[in-house]
């Protein structure tokens, strides 16, 4: 039973780092401000958006790089960063994405979500009530594509890419 809850942690560790990356649909190393500077286009301010959303996706991914389990207030505080910058996507973006950046939230949501019922605990979230419906939201073929999406966006868009994940 040792082996199998273990593997059971680990499995859950790994989909969480999985839909943070889904979810991300790309990372970069540069911070940005979300708010539109004067003299700064409305695409150019949302480029700055995605930028400090891929900030927040990284701190997720980081998270989990440890060799050391992470703290439930280290996943509380990188998933709800995440779950943040993806509304503040969300508040007004582009038509070209405006149904991935939705569906992307409605996935983070489902995961802060789990987490926070579960105390942000691993190890409860692998046994608990909750873990069915997270697995359903790590293999979202719609989040997949919509995460794509909004990297394919970025990369047109804002010269953004997904080479640099987390480091």
């Amino acid at each position: 039973m040792g082996t199998r809850t273990s593997t059971r942690r680990t499995g859950t560790a790994c989909a969480a780092v999985g839909i943070a990356a889904l979810i991300a649909g790309c990372s970069s190393d540069e911070s940005a401000a979300s708010t539109e500077p004067a003299g700064v286009s409305a695409e150019a301010a949302y480029c700055q958006q995605v930028n400090a959303f891929k900030t927040a996706s990284n701190l997720v991914a980081t998270v989990f790089s440890s060799s050391t389990p992470p703290t439930a207030a280290m996943l509380q505080n990188a998933f709800t960063a995440m779950q943040t910058q993806l509304h503040v996507l969300g508040a007004n973006p582009p038509a070209a994405i405006k149904a991935d950046i939705e569906v992307m939230a409605t996935d983070i949501d489902a995961v802060v979500s789990a987490f926070s019922n579960n105390d942000w605990a691993l190890s409860t979230l692998t046994t608990g009530p909750d873990a069915a419906a997270l697995q359903q939201h790590l293999n979202n073929p719609a989040a997949a594509t919509a995460s794509n999406d909004l990297k394919a966006w970025a990369a047109t868009n804002c010269g953004i890419t997904s080479a640099t994940v987390a480091s």
